[in-house]
């Protein structure tokens, strides 16, 4: 696991796990339920400031959207270049990016 985040409210558990070589994908529970959401490459930013000391982020910065229907990750594009990848936790489970992002967090609601 590379690292967990609690919803706003705190009745969601997002967990980063490994999706494949490289990868990393959510892994959203609530209560008896999981889902796992599309797998991603993580940016390097992310991968090198912010997964080492998660436990730190998780409290000051947020993955979550205020209303905890989405979570935001920084990922490498289909060129390479870094993008801000923001997944609903929710069905139908889409996802979008934003490109040029090296950082992304969702502000406060």
């Amino acid at each position: 696991m590379a690292g967990f985040f609690w919803s706003p409210v705190g009745h969601r558990l997002a967990a980063l796990v490994r999706g494949g070589p490289g990868e990393l994908r959510w892994l959203v529970s609530d209560d008896d339920r999981f889902e796992r959401l599309e797998p991603f490459q993580p940016g390097a930013g992310w991968a090198r400031e912010v997964l080492p000391f998660f436990e730190q982020y998780a409290h000051s910065h947020a993955v979550w959207s205020p209303d905890a229907t989405s979570l935001v990750a920084v990922a490498h594009g289909a060129s390479g270049a870094p993008e801000a990848l923001v997944q609903s936790a929710q069905p139908p489970f889409t996802s979008e990016r934003v490109p040029g992002a090296r950082l992304a967090w969702w502000a406060a609601g």
